[in-house]
């Protein structure tokens, strides 16, 4: 599992407005099947253009990973030159899917201070038999199991100082014990 620790903004903030389409309600099995033409909205969307950033993080091992940290951070090495991942990471929406490298060292944060305000951090999945909304698998040294429970968001207030936002560590030690089985 990746920590994120701090995000150095390479290029000046900029932004965007483009429409998009979307529908105003979801298909179900009561509601039967949508006609699109009659439920289709336009919406304005601001979205960040021409971004770059550097991401530092810490490897932190599971409970179930045995093996020594050096074959996880290799196995990264390893995807990060050859630009391979398990999911596309992107920024905010799948709309957005990220490119990445390998940090030169010679990347510079903006001199730019602003606040970003209450931004998402994570999903804990919590679980909890008595309010189970879904099943989500959780690993342990035992293999994966199903556990039912409900995904509960955390949020902090994100703010850039000097071209860096660093991320509060309570926030990782609030989703680790939220999600304490």
């Amino acid at each position: 599992r990746w920590e994120v620790r701090r995000i150095d903004v390479l290029n000046p903030i900029q932004t965007t407005t483009f429409l998009r389409n979307e529908i105003s309600s979801r298909q179900s099995e009561r509601s039967g099947p949508l006609v699109v033409e009659e439920k289709r909205q336009q919406r304005s969307a601001l979205v960040l253009k021409d971004v770059a950033y550097v991401i530092h993080a810490d490897l932190m091992l599971e409970d179930h990973a045995t093996d020594p940290i050096p074959k996880y951070t290799s196995q990264f090495e390893r995807r990060l030159e050859r630009g391979q991942c398990f999911h596309r990471p992107y920024l905010g929406n799948r709309e957005f899917a990220a490119h990445f490298e390998q940090a030169t060292g010679e990347e510079t944060p903006v001199d730019q201070d602003r606040r970003i305000g209450t931004m998402l951090f994570d999903m804990a999945y919590v679980p909890d038999p008595d309010n189970a909304k879904f099943e989500f698998h959780r690993h342990g040294s035992d293999g994966a199991k199903k556990v039912k429970g409900r995904a509960t968001p955390l949020f902090f207030d994100a703010k850039i100082k000097g071209g860096i936002l660093e991320v509060p560590s309570e926030l990782y030690e609030r989703k680790r014990a939220l999600e304490a089985v």
